[in-house]
């Protein structure tokens, strides 16, 4: 996929993502191009669903997609650039340092991103990635 394309593509772009696109944008702007996004939401929540549905476009993790979508659902290409690095911050106000839910919330997420990242033997041993709603009910 040429970077011409990839920006003419219509994109669905998530406010609160995982990956945050304005690196991503201004590589393109700096380049005279821009992403068509044509829908924003608010979590990933409905991505996957959004995806196969539609002919959008997003940019996602490769093992964001791994654990949340089953193999052939969505089709799949790297993105035409290099060299864009994303970070993920927890940021939290220090009163909530203690708070026996707030720490709980913050070991979920942890968990979340560790399973995310994990080497590839990790994450296959450990068979597929299935958030403990049993857990998360307390």
């Amino acid at each position: 996929m040429t970077l011409q394309t990839y920006a003419e593509l219509p994109h669905l772009d998530v406010a609160s993502a995982i990956i945050d696109t304005r690196p991503l944008d201004e590589v393109l702007d700096a380049k005279g191009l821009a992403r068509r996004v044509m829908i924003t939401i608010p979590s990933m929540a409905a991505v996957v669903a959004i995806l196969e549905h539609t002919d959008l476009c997003a940019v996602l993790p490769e093992r964001w997609l791994t654990l949340y979508s089953e193999p052939g659902r969505l089709a799949v290409a790297p993105l035409p650039l290099q060299g864009i690095d994303y970070n993920v911050d927890m940021i939290w106000h220090r009163r909530d340092d203690n708070d026996s839910g707030h720490r709980w919330l913050r070991g979920v997420i942890s968990q979340e991103f560790a399973m995310l990242y994990a080497p590839a033997d990790d994450r296959h041993r450990n068979g597929p990635h299935k958030l403990n709603r049993a857990r998360l009910a307390r």
